[in-house]
């Protein structure tokens, strides 16, 4: 950390900010980029911003995303960027070094071995984009035995506590963003917001320089910049430029752009590096009685939390809060249920009589959700979070949609409550739900169609967090799962879990015991086994496809432990720690995570996980289909299909609760599949 405060110091001894440029490590050629880096160095940075390439970067826009991808592609790894920052250490590079990236791939390969690598290898800090002050003390604590730095991102939007604490947190510079939204040249940057933001920081950083990024692409921009704070960050066309630059000339172009915008001439002076020094004693660091404290647990025993940019922690305290406020209000479930046209809910619950007579065993009973309007479950969450928005003041709605039912779901709500709507799909799923995308924007809202060829849910989701970051003031999104940073997870939970209570009540009504056994997709596996959870007696049983992962075949016990959107959970991930996608047909279950809670039942072995193959989806659809007229989404085939051989394995007299929910608006689809 030493090193980059002497960068600082010596930029004000010359009266002008520091001019700090950001990278991606191994881009657009291996073979150029420690020419790069140099060629930085002699166009007058001061400090440079290295980026590790990670596969769902939700906080770039397109110029960086893209940067990610080809890095991603020449084999860049945390261990790979490493062995570049350590050669270009040894051919001349004196400038300090901070890496830039996302958790997942970090806490992949090991916080405390990549911390202590980097220090060998010639790093001097971190800027992690999605590990706010609140959950990095202890990434901090290594940083600092280490003798490197942690470097807190600070927004225009955040409290005067959360400025408080970045602050106490800051050790050598703090990042300032001078504008919400993504990385990248678009987005307007207020000028008297930023002031103001910039007045409020004062009274808190003390000496801390500040650093302003984002937006930053010619020289004006630089001095205004410059202005404002003693370091200016810029990141976007620097990687356009590279991109642009013919073959062999990367370096050279480098060079002269970040000479002209930092208005610094072929620096030839060597910046004297200073080893590092580790420190045995740490004393207790900011953050530990400083941190602004949840309402409700952010984490389901190891799994949770909120791992997100920065910027969103005062809107996800905000929605916390009215989220608390609401639920133990009379007059919020007044209007909650008022929404629900009569005799929808509850809705009824049905004995597969043919089925069951047909298979033998235990009784199988359906929770007709699909009977609701719009015929999903997912309704209750919708509108849950729907009037929560109207609550805060929020005018516009985004969602993600994979079936396209929370999407359709989310759209009526929206045209009932004067809302803009705007719904995300991956485009595989937006060329397969057709009829539903046509309900959508028939319903009034705008769909987005995300890529053009394989994306999938988690690219819809990457792409609605992007768009929210960029309109905090006036936007809510609607999650349509129990996935993402807190209190998502617990709001979406909570919300779905009024179908579960209403199907215990009335299986207990009509067999006068509860179920032995709930079975349930993995999708929403969480609301609905949640008010059988601590009935040791039932047994819960959570399937989803067999799927396909990177050309094995795989289920829940395939994934691993890391951070995905925001959370600690179980995610498909290859060896260094970039998300897998999960190709299963039906679109909810490709997302490549179970979600907080369902990953902690998983340790406790509170839930069992059943794996099933496409073949096993169309029988168990089929079945349904002719022995009791019901047809459902296709992802719901997987959990009839667990139901009948469960069934087949249990004694007469014995019951089995399934959710059957979303009617099949593409039946014609999946049966010529």
């Amino acid at each position: 950390m030493e090193n980059i405060r002497r960068a600082f110091s010596i930029a004000k001894k010359e009266t002008r900010a520091a001019g700090i440029a950001f990278t991606m490590a191994n881009y657009p050629v291996i073979s150029e980029g420690i020419d790069v880096l140099l060629g930085m160095q002699l166009g007058g940075i001061d400090i440079i911003e290295l980026g590790i390439p990670f596969s769902d970067p939700v906080g770039d826009g397109p110029i960086i995303q893209d940067a990610h991808a080809v890095a991603l592609r020449n084999g860049t790894s945390v261990s790979t960027v490493l062995e570049v920052v350590q050669t270009a250490r040894t051919r001349g590079l004196h400038i300090p070094i901070v890496l830039m990236g996302y958790c997942t791939p970090v806490i992949h390969y090991g916080a405390p071995k990549f911390i202590l690598e980097a220090a060998r290898a010639g790093v001097d800090g971190f800027l992690i984009a999605d590990l706010p002050c609140k959950e990095s003390v202890g990434f901090r604590e290594l940083c600092v035995k280490a003798g490197l730095s942690y470097i807190p991102v600070i927004a225009p939007n955040m409290s005067d506590s959360g400025l408080q604490m970045a602050c106490e947190t800051a050790d050598s510079y703090l990042y300032g963003i001078s504008r919400m939204g993504v990385t990248g040249p678009n987005g307007e940057r207020n000028s008297a917001e930023l002031c103001q933001f910039i007045q409020r920081l004062r009274k808190f950083s003390k000496d801390t320089p500040l650093a302003l990024g984002l937006g930053v692409s010619t020289r004006d921009d630089f001095l205004t910049m410059q202005d404002l704070a003693e370091g200016v960050v810029f990141g976007s066309q620097v990687i356009a430029v590279l991109g642009q630059a013919p073959p062999g000339q990367r370096a050279q172009r480098i060079q002269e752009f970040c000479s002209h915008l930092t208005g610094r001439l072929c620096v030839k002076a060597v910046f004297e590096r200073i080893p590092p020094e580790p420190r045995a004693n740490v004393p207790l660091l900011a953050g530990h009685s400083t941190a602004r404290n949840t309402v409700l647990p952010s984490t389901f025993d190891d799994y949770g939390g909120q791992y997100i940019p920065e910027l969103l922690m005062d809107c996800l305290m905000d929605l916390e809060q009215i989220f608390v406020d609401s639920y133990k209000d009379t007059g919020f479930w007044t209007k909650y249920w008022a929404h629900f046209p009569r005799g929808q809910s509850p809705t009824s619950l049905q004995m597969a009589s043919n089925l069951t007579r047909k298979h033998g065993g235990a009784s199988i009973w359906l929770k007709r959700e699909n009977l609701k309007h719009t015929g999903s479950h997912k309704v209750h969450n919708s509108l849950g979070q729907v009037l929560l928005a109207k609550m805060l003041g929020k005018t516009h709605v985004l969602a993600e949609s994979a079936s396209g039912n929370h999407g359709v779901v989310t759209a009526a709500l929206c045209g009932q409550f004067d809302m803009e709507c705007v719904v995300y799909m991956g485009a595989r799923d937006y060329r397969q739900q057709k009829k539903k995308v046509s309900e959508m924007k028939l319903l009034g809202a705008t769909v987005v169609c995300v890529g053009s060829d394989s994306e999938t849910v988690k690219d819809a989701i990457n792409e609605a967090l992007r768009a929210w970051i960029g309109k905090l003031p006036t936007t809510h999104y609607v999650i349509g799962s129990a996935i993402g940073p807190h209190p998502f997870p617990l709001i979406v939970r909570s919300f779905q879990s009024l179908v579960g209570e209403e199907a215990r009540a009335q299986i207990i009504e009509a067999t006068s015991h509860p179920p032995d056994v709930v079975v349930s997709s993995v999708d929403n596996a969480v609301g609905f086994f949640h008010p059988f959870s601590k009935d040791a007696s039932i047994n819960l049983v959570a399937v989803e496809p067999e799927g396909c992962l990177s050309g094995t075949t795989g289920d829940a016990s395939s994934v691993t432990r890391g951070i995905y959107h925001g959370a600690r959970t179980y995610v498909h991930q290859d060896d260094n720690g970039q998300i897998l996608p999960w190709q299963s047909m039906p679109g909810r279950l490709a997302y490549p995570a179970l979600g907080p809670e369902l990953s902690s039942w998983k340790d406790s072995g509170r839930v069992q996980f059943m794996a099933c193959t496409d073949t096993d989806k169309m029988l168990g659809l089929q079945e349904l289909v002719e022995t009791e007229g019901i047809h459902l989404e296709a992802e719901y085939g997987y959990a009839v299909h667990a139901a009948i051989e469960l069934a087949r394995t249990m004694e007469s007299g014995t019951n089995i609760l399934l959710c059957a929910t979303e009617k099949d608006a593409n039946m014609d689809f999946e049966l010529t599949l």
